[in-house]
């Protein structure tokens, strides 16, 4: 495995090479996962376990020690559930492995009906969107591979997690209208049944911002690779650590501290703007239907008001940045996140984050 090898310096305590290549087989294409294994598992030791020799009990102890200090606030909640599914999934490797023949996951059962906590959507959360404004304006100043990469999470929403398993092949040709198609994999959503899931949702590119993204590859779209299509000047896949290099990069490049604004929040930034984006698009167009079958002065002059309100919002998100449409309905995935906003902050509050000043309108509840 290349990249087993290439990490031999990096295993966690208490595993040998062939051990460690065991418990991340067929993950070499994902090194943020793997990179996560390996600080739970040093972390795990550290508080003085070994996950190949911890019994249920001990396990369970553990769990409910991370729960504690939780409570107390030493501990994030996210931090406390990332711990417990990581050990659970690294043991469930270990005991399907030949090589730790014998093993039992000691984790069990033990986290089997818990629920990742909802997250809490607090003024630190957001970055501020002047902020945000002055990193836009030093993306030009980079490489085109690295502006794609920049415009991908403050114009899509698109996480560092999202940007690792991107292959090139996921870009595929929009029929014969010169556009490029981006699919994706629908994030989970807790509580949602198999049924109601859509497993790929996909965002197609306009003609103008096509021609960009074949700068660096010509036949994008129409070949079958299943590399990574973002890429570090080093020519490596990039994982958590080189997305947050690369805003550190930018935050430095506009004259802000280096930690002015963390790709989380550039990411979030990005889902609220292509949902509000996304959402007026829609609604111009069924006023422009509306408009077209009114039947009297009045209601025409109501339509052309909502639809100056309409515009009010997307003109100035259009101007700063337009350079697709997502295929069908916005993602449900991303539509929890805008939900999961409004109901801890506010409609206001998500204007304000956004930097818009519009009259403020009614956010239609959808299922």
């Amino acid at each position: 495995m290349f990249y087993n090898i290439f990490m031999k310096d990096k295993l966690p305590a208490g595993f040998t090479q062939e051990e460690w290549n065991a418990v991340t087989e067929d993950l070499q294409e994902h090194p943020g996962t793997v990179n996560d294994y390996r600080k739970v598992l040093s972390r795990f030791r550290a508080y003085g376990y070994d996950i190949k020799t911890v019994t249920p009990e001990e396990a369970d102890r553990f769990f409910r020690m991370l729960e504690k200090e939780a409570e107390e606030g030493r501990l994030s909640p996210n931090t406390v559930h990332r711990y417990q599914v990581t050990l659970r999934a690294v043991a469930g490797r270990m005991q399907k492995s030949n090589l730790f023949a014998g093993y039992e996951n000691p984790f069990s059962g033990i986290i089997r009906k818990d629920r990742r906590p909802k997250r809490q959507y607090t003024e630190e959360t957001f970055a501020d969107p002047a902020v945000i404004a002055k990193l836009i304006r030093q993306i030009p100043s980079f490489p085109v591979s690295r502006q794609i990469l920049y415009e991908s999470m403050y114009l899509l929403g698109l996480f560092p997690h999202q940007l690792e398993k991107i292959r090139v092949s996921d870009f595929r040709d929009a029929s014969d209208s010169g556009k490029i198609r981006l699919y994706l994999q629908e994030e989970e959503i807790p509580g949602r049944s198999a049924r109601k899931r859509n497993p790929e949702i996909s965002f197609t590119f306009f003609e103008e911002y096509t021609t960009r993204l074949r700068q660096n590859n010509p036949q994008l779209g129409h070949i079958d690779d299943t590399r990574n299509y973002f890429l570090t000047s080093r020519h490596l896949p990039y994982t958590y650590r080189s997305v947050y290099q690369a805003v550190r990069d930018l935050c430095v490049r506009a004259g802000l501290p280096e930690h002015a604004v963390t790709p989380y929040q550039l990411s979030l930034y990005g889902i609220m703007r292509s949902y509000i984006l996304d959402r007026e698009i829609r609604r111009r167009s069924a006023l422009d239907l509306l408009l077209e079958r009114a039947s009297s002065e009045n209601e025409t002059r109501r339509i052309r008001r909502e639809i100056r309100k309409c515009e009010s919002v997307l003109i100035p998100l259009a101007r700063t940045g337009w350079i697709g449409t997502w295929d069908r309905q916005y993602p449900a995935s991303r539509m929890k996140i805008i939900h999961d906003i409004i109901g801890q902050r506010s409609e206001e509050e998500l204007y304000r984050l956004m930097d818009i000043r519009a009259k403020k309108q009614t956010w239609e509840k959808r299922p």
